[in-house]
């Protein structure tokens, strides 16, 4: 992804004395690109639909940030952070067939983002990057979601 979008890579602290220290993350010229789990790992600290808003409104736009919720459907309260989409075009939500559809192992993942970036990424992805049991596997899935 880094590559795709001709970005630069660094890495900074999220953490200041156990808390997320967003100010530093916002504040920083050291990057192009941020990479935001949530729930987080390894605390499982979820956060809510309006701090993700007020995070992104205060970031950079020609930053990037990519959201990776691979585990956010084992959360209570779940997010809609694909409403975020239509208002930063600077966002990039990761998922993952491995734990939301039990298919661990056959390396299914996938993001959400705006056309432009999206296309980035489809010229720098090699052709049939899945096998064809793992495409298999997710096409079932998807067609069976009612009954996961």
């Amino acid at each position: 992804m880094i590559q795709a979008l001709n970005l630069s890579e660094n890495s900074i602290s999220l953490f200041d004395d156990g808390n997320q220290n967003f100010n530093g993350l916002i504040n920083s010229n050291l990057f192009d690109i941020v990479i935001l789990c949530n729930p987080h790992n390894p605390t499982g600290e979820l956060l809510s639909l309006s701090k993700l808003d007020e995070l992104l409104r205060c970031f950079p736009k020609n930053k990037y940030i990519i959201l990776d919720e691979v585990y956010i459907d084992y959360t209570k309260n779940n997010v809609d952070s694909l409403s975020l989409l239509e208002k930063y075009n600077n966002l990039i939500i990761v998922r993952s067939f491995s734990k939301s559809f039990g298919l661990a192992g056959l390396r299914i993942g996938y993001c959400i983002s705006n056309k432009k970036i999206i296309n980035a990424l489809k010229n720098k992805t090699v052709p049939y990057n899945i096998n064809s049991i793992s495409s298999v596997a997710a096409c079932s899935a998807l067609n069976n979601i009612c009954k996961i």
